[in-house]
């Protein structure tokens, strides 16, 4: 197989993006693998939400459906009445099933002082399982071990749900939660 010089290019369609690879020259010093430095992804929800995806690097996945793997990701999304911050080693974004996995070590951040800490996460940004007359049509999801920092206290689930255009987060499956005392509280 001839290595060829490609040439990535971020075409922007509706909701989505695609690398694409282009001929430009039969250099053999250029390697095999598509790789963007610093992608930024942005995208509205199906609420005209936006979403912000930045990363160190992306590379176009070769598979059946569009995939592009993620590196080092910072993302932020602007919900109802709720500011979220998503930081990740690493996530998978899956144009044909509208989701982002995020990979490896997650951390989430609420604007009003939750951190939840987890190993993998996904952004259903069109949850098939919600009505069509459902209004928030995305959902927050993970299924690892999960742990929640916040000033009221501490807890540690088998995973989390955030739905409700973000107002709702709901741990799943064995919980354990350790409420912070008050100032002049009894025990």
């Amino acid at each position: 197989m001839n290595i060829q010089a490609l040439e990535t290019i971020l075409t922007e369609q509706k909701d989505s993006f695609n690398l694409v690879a282009e001929e430009k020259s039969s250099r053999t010093d250029i390697p095999d693998e598509q790789v963007m430095i610093h992608p930024h992804l942005f995208t509205i929800d199906h609420e005209n939400r936006p979403v912000n995806v930045f990363a160190d690097k992306a590379i176009d996945l070769q598979t059946e459906t569009k995939m592009v793997e993620f590196f080092n990701i910072e993302a932020d999304y602007l919900l109802t009445n709720r500011f979220l911050e998503l930081i990740a080693t690493r996530g998978i974004y899956t144009k044909e099933k509208e989701e982002l996995e995020l990979l490896d070590k997650v951390d989430l951040y609420t604007d009003d002082g939750y951190h939840l800490d987890t190993t993998q996460t996904k952004i259903l940004f069109n949850d098939p399982d919600l009505k069509s007359e459902t209004k928030n049509k995305f959902k927050i999801i993970g299924n690892q071990t999960t742990r929640v920092y916040s000033a009221m206290g501490d807890s540690t689930s088998d995973g989390f749900e955030i739905s409700n255009g973000g107002t709702i987060i709901r741990l799943t499956g064995r919980t354990t939660i350790i409420f912070n005392g008050q100032k002049g509280d009894k025990e």
